[in-house]
């Protein structure tokens, strides 16, 4: 079960999402299913996908309709940095972000290597700090110190 830390976590990067990307030819979705492979149906906290919500009334948006996937980890720190970074890698998914509660860290993966299901560029920003991701045609800013709770 999510703590409180991360579900604030998960609501602070869709708010800051949804606002930057106002306007746009996407949504933010929370914790609904993904298509990343025939048989891999994950449920990433956060993702971007092109279009409307109406737009998929009979699939799930797949890789090349996701333009963020993102994962909060607070106790899923293996699951998020080795099984669906793999995965997600792998299904060419780009970018990639892990919002990680203990480190205090952001990290923006992006050029996804499916050979390896591995990442070739990796951004991380800690306390005070901010990444820029790039999301369809936006440049969208992402503060630490907005998307982690205090301590």
């Amino acid at each position: 079960m999510p703590s409180p830390a991360h579900n604030l976590a998960v609501l602070e990067l869709r708010d800051a999402l949804v606002s930057q990307l106002a306007g746009r030819d996407c949504h933010v979705r929370t914790e609904t299913d993904a298509e990343v492979s025939d048989f891999d149906l994950p449920q990433p906290d956060v993702t971007v996908a092109a279009g409307r919500p109406r737009d998929y009334p009979d699939r799930y948006p797949g890789p090349k309709d996701l333009w963020l996937v993102a994962e909060v980890c607070n106790t899923s720190q293996h699951r998020d940095r080795v099984q669906k970074l793999g995965l997600y890698a792998a299904a060419g998914l780009a970018p990639y972000v892990i919002v990680d509660l203990v480190s205090r860290t952001v990290e923006v993966r992006s050029e996804p290597e499916a050979e390896g299901g591995e990442y070739a560029a990796v951004e991380a920003a800690g306390p005070g700090e901010s990444v820029t991701v790039r999301v369809g045609d936006a440049e969208v800013r992402l503060a630490v110190d907005e998307l982690i709770p205090p301590v």
